[in-house]
């Protein structure tokens, strides 16, 4: 989609039923700006949709990847707190909040938020490359690469995909064979890209 280390797309939301209608179409509207990457417009429906229903923390944990899409990134890691601190069991925030702490440098709680992500949900491919690249950041390359080789055996790769495999191929001395990332693969997987135009090039033995 658009981040570094990206794990959403919006074709992965849904547009929760909060009993407001208001609240709903706002976020309706955001995730069609979010679709075009508009990261602005799409971050003003979703507080307006947060102000409405701040109990849903789906909407907080969208305006903080709309922040780290502007690069806010400050704001963007009290928004997947905020989003945590609403709703314990909602998986993608304790993912990105995993990712806020990495860019920080604090690998061990990046270890424990992306842990506890895939607890909630093994399955969803943004929740396994956000785990893959904390335990990459850690040294745990094989725990890594094993994400990685299900993310890839799944049809999911992407341009921070494959700046993963670059770091890990070397380890395995894998012989290497050009893997080409259409742009459009980026919002087809969900997850982040950060690249714009062009292609990227991954390698798998």
């Amino acid at each position: 989609m658009f981040i570094e280390h990206g794990t959403v797309s919006p074709d992965h939301l849904s547009i929760s039923d909060t009993g407001d209608p208001c609240a709903t179409r706002a976020a309706a509207l955001g995730h069609a700006h979010f679709a075009v990457k508009q990261w602005a417009a799409a971050r003003e429906n979703y507080v307006e949709a947060n102000r409405l229903c701040p109990g849903e923390a789906q909407y907080a944990w969208l305006i903080g990847l709309c922040d780290w899409a502007l690069d806010h990134i400050d704001s963007a890691g009290v928004h997947f707190h905020d989003a945590v601190r609403i709703n314990p069991a909602f998986a993608p925030a304790h993912a990105w909040l995993g990712e806020w702490h990495l860019h920080h440098r604090m690998t061990v709680d990046a270890l424990r938020c992306t842990a506890r992500a895939m607890e909630l949900d093994a399955n969803f491919p943004g929740n396994m490359q956000a785990r893959a690249a904390v335990l990459c950041a850690a040294g745990e390359h094989d725990a890594a690469w094993q994400l990685f080789v299900r993310l890839l055996a799944a049809g999911h790769m992407t341009p921070a995909l494959a700046s993963l495999h670059a770091k890990l191929a070397p380890r395995r001395n894998l012989s290497a064979t050009a893997i080409r990332i259409p742009r459009t693969s980026e919002a087809a997987s969900g997850l982040g890209g950060g690249v714009e135009g062009g292609e990227a090039i991954a390698a798998t033995s």
